[in-house]
């Protein structure tokens, strides 16, 4: 009787440990929730830290949830003055998705701002071939070229 209750008890010990990190998408949600509020509030450390949770408790996998998790963590790392840590961010998303022109947009408006034109045309111009027909992307660049005293370039978007 005694071995049968520990077998038990160390079968009830192993499934909490498997299954205990398991996280739902709700509880993942939660996480990045608070990730936002906290960068609402300026608070971009901490955002960065309910990111990472958020992210860590996927479990690995890669999905829209994970993705836009973590745009927002290059977007609070940005703003908490970790730009080399938010160029990573948005350099490893768009090797993720080669479709998305969104990471290279704004990976090229980080370089447009360290005045590296170069890199930031690249970008844009990446961001453009990766996504053609979306004309907002156009204004956009546009408006980054010019708010940043490259008038001639931007009139070619």
């Amino acid at each position: 009787m005694k071995k049968k209750k520990g077998f038990l008890l160390l079968a009830l010990v192993l499934a909490l440990v498997l299954f205990g990190g398991c996280a739902t998408t709700k509880e993942i949600n939660q996480e990045k929730d608070a990730g936002i509020e906290a960068m609402n509030k300026g608070d971009y450390d901490s955002a960065i830290k309910y990111f990472d949770k958020s992210i860590k408790m996927a479990g690995g996998k890669i999905n829209n949830q994970v993705v836009d998790t973590c745009f927002y963590k290059a977007a609070a790392q940005y703003n908490l003055g970790e730009v080399n840590k938010a160029l990573d961010q948005y350099t490893a998303l768009m090797a993720y998705d080669e479709k998305d022109s969104k990471a290279c947009f704004l990976r090229g408006s980080i370089y447009l701002k360290q005045k590296n034109e170069k890199k930031a045309l690249a970008d844009y111009k990446e961001a453009i071939n990766r996504n053609p027909e979306d004309y907002e992307l156009y204004i956009l660049i546009y408006r980054n070229l010019s708010g940043q005293g490259y008038d001639k370039k931007a009139k070619s978007y």
